[in-house]
């Protein structure tokens, strides 16, 4: 996927179907918009981590993204509705 400089580590897909979650090992989380003509959604920079991404997952309502990278203790939340 363009905007990623390394390989890809995880994905994840939104319950309402809208959105896609990247992480990689350049280490970015990446938000991308799922457009129904199959066209390249447009993507945003979510989170750079110190360490490549290990774990992404969005909320059961689609609001939110949580992202984990290796070698840090903590999680990011990204709260979606503030853009």
């Amino acid at each position: 996927l363009p905007g990623h400089t390394k390989a890809g580590t995880h994905v994840a897909f939104s319950p309402n179907s809208r959105g896609l979650a990247t992480g990689s090992q350049d280490p970015t989380a990446r938000l991308w918009e799922i457009t129904k003509d199959g066209n390249d959604g447009k993507s945003i920079e979510l989170a750079r981590h110190g360490g490549y991404i290990r774990g992404i997952a969005f909320s059961p309502d689609s609001r939110w993204v949580a992202t984990a990278a290796q070698g840090s203790t903590s999680a990011r939340l990204w709260d979606l509705s503030l853009g």
